[in-house]
């Protein structure tokens, strides 16, 4: 059959593009905007002396990641592992950006094809499409922008909205972070994994961003238990 059109995830833990912004940003928040990740490292050392620690002179920290550079993404992506340079999927996420204001280019459109109806919540769209056009509300259905998943229930609908309005069933009980989740929201900020060397790994990846920490960390320690890890942050 057809090939299945590419979904796009604007917000969220597995965004795949922040909505808008004005370009990629100088890594020591300038405020200067490029229309490259490139321009923007390279303003970065001319004007800050900022020298990444990582391929194509990118910051990575202690877990082996480096942030994308786009205005109000910095989503963290892999950039080093067992081949070395990791950067093809953080380059590929980068092309995807697009330049504009978020509210232009997203929201939730009405399901009539040649319809331009738009709105920050589905439950007004759904009204309009039953008034304007005859269109039954179906309730498993996302209307978002370059979305249009269809879930079995309507509970995983609601479950998975919270990714485009940023508006969550579950939140982390310490920094308030919206998640899909209840077990992910109950482990963003535990401690999961601590090193000898002070780096502490939070959130339900820890146990593998310790692991690839581990691997070039000079003390070369066993992980502490988090109880003794959360003492130890005091």
């Amino acid at each position: 059959g057809a090939p299945k059109p590419k979904v796009f995830v604007s917000r969220g833990v597995h965004a795949s593009v922040a909505p808008g912004g004005q370009g990629f940003e100088c890594p020591r928040g300038s405020g200067a905007f490029f229309d490259t990740a490139a321009e923007a490292i390279s303003h970065g050392k001319e004007h800050f002396g900022v020298i990444g620690n990582g391929p194509g002179d990118r910051v990575v920290d202690d877990a082996g990641k480096t942030p994308c550079l786009w205005d109000g993404c910095g989503r963290l992506f892999a950039a080093l592992g067992k081949g070395g340079d990791r950067l093809r999927g953080l380059l590929r996420h980068e092309a995807m950006h697009v330049k504009g204001d978020a509210a232009a280019i997203t929201g939730f459109e009405c399901p009539e094809a040649d319809c331009t109806f738009k709105d920050p919540t589905s439950a007004a769209v759904w009204a309009h499409a039953a008034e304007a056009h005859g269109i039954e509300e179906d309730t498993r259905l996302c209307l978002w922008a370059g979305c249009g998943k269809h879930f079995k229930t309507h509970c995983l609908y609601l479950q998975h909205e919270g990714v485009h309005t940023g508006v969550f069933p579950f939140s982390c009980p310490a920094c308030g972070k919206g998640y899909c989740s209840g077990s992910k929201a109950r482990a963003c900020c535990a401690v999961g994994a601590a090193c000898r060397c002070g780096a502490v790994f939070k959130g339900c990846k820890a146990k593998r961003d310790f692991a690839t920490h581990q691997k070039k960390c000079q003390m070369s320690a066993a992980p502490l238990p988090a109880s003794a890890a959360a003492a130890n942050l005091g």
